[in-house]
């Protein structure tokens, strides 16, 4: 890993602060761990434009998979 491409299995990595988000004390960890994969799950469901009448398929049912399931319900 270098500063250009941090090790995300990394235990420490260095990045700028303009990449960092406070996490509000109120919010348990295992909570403010969920931002990334839900805005995954949000982009990749905002991209789909589906329509009411749509019938959506999710394709295999790993982290980001259960995510789009949760963001389409």
């Amino acid at each position: 890993a270098t500063p250009e491409t941090p090790g995300g299995y990394a235990e420490r990595m260095v990045l700028s602060e303009s990449l960092l988000l406070e996490v509000p004390d109120h919010l348990p960890t295992e909570q403010a761990a969920l931002t990334e994969p839900l805005a995954v799950a949000f982009h990749a469901v905002a991209r789909a434009e589906m329509g009411p009448d749509d019938v959506p398929l999710v394709i295999g049912c790993g982290p980001i998979g259960l995510a789009i399931i949760a963001v389409l319900r």
